[in-house]
């Protein structure tokens, strides 16, 4: 009995541990994604912008609400500086238009590469069907700090 019990807790441990440890998809078969920098080099102090791309596919739309969201990563060493500015067709993204995202490179940046890792948050939905998802979509560029 007690190595019944022993052997049903640990089963149990083992598989509450990896329910949420399951790796998060990189791409939506429902929305294409794309992503590039205004320039690929700034200097130290500089901005620019991220563009990103999101084009669904026919039957699809991408909702603003709820909001988008653009969260970068505590490793990212360019970081944001600003608001997002997201082109809207009524209550949708206008997926003709990129999204534009500020972005700075920090004065005490040394030149060489710098990484910029964030993760994109929106939720696109069936014009058909009416269902809707959540979609977290990693963003990885690397950017050239000049001198």
């Amino acid at each position: 009995m007690k190595s019944f019990l022993v052997t049903t807790i640990t089963l149990l441990s083992f598989l509450a541990s990896t329910a949420g440890g399951e790796k998060s998809a990189t791409t939506n078969q429902y929305v294409k994604f794309s992503s590039k920098l205004s320039n690929s080099s700034l200097k130290p102090g500089g901005s620019g912008h991220l563009l990103v791309s999101l084009k669904p596919v026919k039957g699809i739309h991408i909702n603003l609400k709820p909001a988008m969201s653009v969260r970068f990563d505590s490793l990212s060493e360019v970081r944001p500086n600003g608001d997002p500015e997201i082109p809207k067709k009524g209550e949708y993204l206008d997926a003709a238009g990129n999204i534009r995202i500020p972005i700075t490179v920090p004065a005490s940046l040394k030149p060489g590469s710098a990484a910029l890792r964030a993760e994109l948050t929106y939720y696109y939905c069936s014009d058909a069907e009416g269902w809707c998802s959540r979609f977290k979509q990693p963003i990885e560029l690397s950017l050239t700090v000049a001198k």
